[in-house]
């Protein structure tokens, strides 16, 4: 029981860790495009509403200059990479705390012992079951060469 209770922590395990995964990597898409924070709206007024260029609610050209609005785009674009390494270093397989690389490596040894103790059960259980076959088979062998002597015993009683 205990096994079968591992393997489904152990895949219950798996599963969060690809939801975290999935999760993560969509709040990465979500952070990589903070320098867009301004192209989209200004997008959305343009091309959807029809708004002339001068009438944008959005205008960080209007509100900070040409270079102002470069400058501010760089610096939204620095965030979202720093924003995004630290992310995708929690991301990357093979990084992590060393408490929980030694957890996993725990739980696996144990798993892998009691999964070998379960073979070594079952090559026992196996080797028993045929040292059982091998003694039927001898007594069956014993008791018919026992039917068989008698057998050629009457018959040479008979002929005499």
């Amino acid at each position: 029981m205990s096994v079968a209770r591992k393997a489904v922590d152990s895949t219950l395990r798996r599963i969060l860790s690809y939801t975290t995964e999935i999760i993560m990597s969509i709040v990465l898409l979500v952070v990589i495009c903070i320098p867009l924070a301004f192209v989209v709206p200004m997008w959305l007024q343009l091309i959807l509403l029809g708004r002339p260029r001068n009438n944008l609610a959005l205008d960080p050209v209007r509100w900070f200059r040409l270079d102002g609005a470069v400058w501010l785009t760089l610096l939204l674009g620095l965030v979202s990479f720093v924003l995004g390494y630290f992310i995708i270093y929690k991301l990357k397989p093979g990084i992590s705390s060393e408490e929980d690389l030694e957890a996993e490596k725990k739980i696996e040894d144990e798993e892998d012992d009691e999964l070998e103790l379960d073979m070594e059960e079952k090559e026992l259980e196996a080797e028993i079951e045929e040292e059982e076959f091998a003694e039927e088979l001898e007594a069956t062998a014993d008791q018919s060469s026992e039917e068989l002597s008698v057998d050629t015993e009457d018959e040479t009683e008979d002929i005499d």
